[in-house]
């Protein structure tokens, strides 16, 4: 029998880093989601991602990706208070007419990422924080996993174009 029953909420510390980058090659980036999405290891559909997408791992070992998570690490690494991590998983996601993003978080990663390929009107929400970003070459957010986000569908006949990776936790021992 329970003795006790306690719900409710706790403020937690998050961080999040929004802006964009000057000197991104979406083309490239752009033809392989392409090509990723058309292969059958893709996860199109079956995530929280209601289009498009990769799979997880499509860009793990990708160079030209690295080169731009390494300036986001660099910028988390000057904080003395962050963990130890690692990249997980990295995908890219192509949202047509009708796609959208169900709210859901990376809870059990670190933090997670999305950077923007083009410039498009479907924006990303953060409702718990009143954050919103919106799409444009460059353009990117860098946050605590645990924050809900999500994406209203895609209204438009233009394609949405985005990197996403989550970071775990690595305890260096």
């Amino acid at each position: 029998m329970i003795n006790k029953s306690i719900k409710g909420q706790i403020n937690k510390p998050y961080f999040f880093y929004n802006g964009r980058i000057s000197n991104i090659n979406s083309k490239y980036f752009i033809k392989k989601i392409d090509e990723g999405c058309s292969l059958n290891t893709n996860n199109s559909f079956k995530t929280n991602v209601k289009g498009e997408m990769t799979s997880y791992s499509f860009f793990n070992k990708d160079k030209e990706f690295l080169k731009i998570l390494f300036q986001f690490f660099d910028i988390i690494d000057e904080d003395k208070r962050t963990e130890g991590y690692i990249l997980n998983s990295s995908w890219g996601i192509k949202n047509n007419f009708s796609h959208y993003t169900k709210e859901h978080n990376h809870e059990g990663s670190y933090f997670a990422g999305v950077i923007y390929l083009n410039n498009h009107t479907q924006l990303l929400e953060f409702p718990e924080i009143n954050e919103v970003v919106k799409p444009e070459i460059g353009a990117f957010a860098v946050f605590s996993s645990f924050l809900k986000h999500k994406c209203r569908r895609n209204v438009t006949d233009k394609i949405k174009y985005a990197l996403s990776f989550n970071c775990n936790y690595h305890n260096e021992f």
